[in-house]
Order: C-alpha cells, then sequence, then structure tokens
C-alpha cells in the first residue's frame, strides 16, 4: 500500500505543476490583452502589469513543483541525491584515480 500512496503523491504534484502551467498562461494572455488597452483606459495597463507578475510568480511555482517533483521521483527510485554543490566550500565530485599496472610506466 505505502507504493500506491507514493504514487499518488507523485501525481499530486504532477497536477500541481500542470495547474500551475495552465493559470500562467491564462494570466499572460489576460495581461497582453489588458496591456494593448494602454492609450484608452490607463488602469487597465496596470492591471495588465499585475497580471504579468502573477503569471511569474505561477511559473516560480511551477519550477518549484518540478524540482520537488524530481526529488521525490528520485527518492522514490532509490536513486541518491547529490547535495555537494561546486563552488560552496565544497571540492566538487571527484574523479577516480587509475593507477598504471605493474611493468606499465615510462621506458625509460
Amino acid at each position: 500500500w505505502s507504493f500506491l500512496i507514493r504514487l499518488c503523491h507523485v501525481f499530486g504534484e504532477l497536477q500541481d505543476l500542470i495547474n500551475s502551467i495552465i493559470t500562467a498562461m491564462f494570466l499572460l494572455i489576460v495581461a497582453i490583452l489588458a496591456m494593448q488597452e494602454m492609450e484608452r483606459r490607463h488602469l487597465f495597463y496596470v492591471g495588465g502589469i499585475q497580471c504579468l507578475m502573477a503569471a511569474m510568480v505561477c511559473i516560480l511555482d511551477a519550477m518549484l513543483a518540478t524540482k520537488t517533483m524530481r526529488e521525490k521521483i528520485k527518492r522514490f527510485l532509490g536513486i541518491e541525491l547529490d547535495t555537494n554543490v561546486c563552488g560552496a566550500g565544497g571540492t566538487g565530485p571527484t574523479r577516480p584515480q587509475v593507477r598504471p599496472q605493474p611493468g606499465e610506466g615510462a621506458a625509460g
């Protein structure tokens, strides 16, 4: 049963993502239409700018939903999350050291 509960959480995140995208597209269309009325009604232009800012907030929400969904899917699949960020005081990812086999090396 825990598998189904985890799967429902992933689909809930997907619904949130779809909702944010649809809302952002609607607000962008309303903002464009409202901002075209700048010459006739000044408050329509102000409302268009507010719709544009609300659309940007919806896009940020979609990006956050995508990030949390990816983390949940990685955790669900058992993929380890890499929390080290290069340049944040850590050394970053290290390459495995390749050691020469005995008998190999510089001929000299």
